[in-house]
Order: C-alpha cells, then sequence, then structure tokens
C-alpha cells in the first residue's frame, strides 16, 4: 500500500521555522557570494557600473534561492514533521482506546524505530487487554448473577468492551472463556 500524505505542512509552527533557518543560511551565503563578487567586480565585462550588476543579480539570486530553499526546508521538514504528527495522532486514538491502530511511515521518513516501537507497544497493550477479558469472562461464567463479585465483575467486563482490541467480540470472546476455564482447570 502506498502512503502518500495530502498535506504538505502538518506541524506548522516546526516546519516554518525549519525553512527560515534554511532561507536565513541561504540569505547569508548569498551574501557572502555577492561581496567576493564586488571585490571581484572590476573586470568590466558589461558596460553598466559594477554596482547596478551587482544590485540586480544579488536581487534575482536572494529571490529565487529563497523561494527554492523555502520549499526544499518544507520537503525535508515533512520527513520528520510527518511522522511526528502521525504519532501524535495515534497517540490521541490509543488514549480513546482503540488499540488497533499501527504507526505506518514512508520509505524515507525519519524515527521508523519509534513507529515500530510505538506498534509493538500498542499490540502487548492490547494482548493484555485480551487476556483480561477472557479472565473476565471465565468469571462471569462461573459467578452467577446475584453475588455482589458478579455485579463488579460485570462492571469491569462493560469497561473493558470500551477498548476497541480488534476482537469479534462474538467469537473470539466464546473461544478465549474456553481457553480461560481450560487453563483455570489445570
Amino acid at each position: 500500500m502506498k502512503q502518500r500524505r495530502t498535506q504538505i505542512v502538518v506541524a506548522a509552527n516546526f516546519q516554518y521555522q525549519f525553512a527560515m533557518i534554511g532561507i536565513l543560511v541561504s540569505f547569508i551565503l548569498i551574501n557572502t557570494t555577492l561581496i567576493a563578487g564586488f571585490l571581484v567586480s572590476n573586470l568590466g565585462v558589461f558596460d553598466l557600473p559594477p554596482q547596478v550588476i551587482l544590485a540586480v543579480t544579488a536581487g534575482l539570486a536572494e529571490i529565487c534561492c529563497v523561494i527554492i530553499v523555502f520549499f526544499l526546508t518544507l520537503k525535508l521538514s515533512h520527513r520528520i514533521a510527518g511522522p511526528l504528527y502521525q504519532v501524535n495522532r495515534n497517540l490521541k486514538r490509543i488514549g480513546e482506546g482503540d488499540l488497533t491502530t499501527r504507526a505506518q511511515f514512508r520509505k524515507n521518513d525519519h524515527f521508523h524505530d519509534l513507529g515500530a516501537q510505538l506498534t509493538q507497544t500498542t499490540e502487548q497493550l492490547g494482548e493484555r487487554l485480551r487476556q483480561l477479558k477472557e479472565t473476565t469472562e471465565t468469571l462471569v461464567s462461573q459467578l452467577g448473577d446475584d453475588s455482589i463479585a458478579a455485579k463488579t465483575v460485570q462492571r469491569l467486563r462493560t469497561q473493558l468492551g470500551e477498548f476497541n482490541t480488534g476482537l469479534d467480540e462474538d467469537n473470539d470472546t466464546v473461544e478465549a472463556c474456553e481457553i480461560t476455564s481450560a487453563r483455570l482447570d489445570q
């Protein structure tokens, strides 16, 4: 599956700061080049005064360079800001109880190790919640309906049901109860 972000600016403050630093560096480089050119401009290639030639050249060079550097730094910063944006979005979904979310970065993005760790942690958390659901289902089937413990377990069951772990509730819960019951019998 080819992953493309349709939005280039996903973390505006970071990306614009990154672009401005690139523009500043290019501005310094251009002006250093122009100063060196001014020192060498006494060669007299054009009929115009050297100051006019340098002024026009400097203006055009700076405008072109600023535009090019701005877009290049936006593209480069996108490889950093994009994954961070996705991690932030995934963490919000996990916080809402969706444990099926996975961090998937593009080939040239940075922070692949962070995405892999987030995915692994989410899978481990989901597995632990699935085990809790299994245990809860076993307790529900063994306690009956009248005891205080049964009502507490029912509340726990309801709260665990709020997490999306990717289980097909009907089939997997029955199977999980059978597995847990077999474990308890041993």
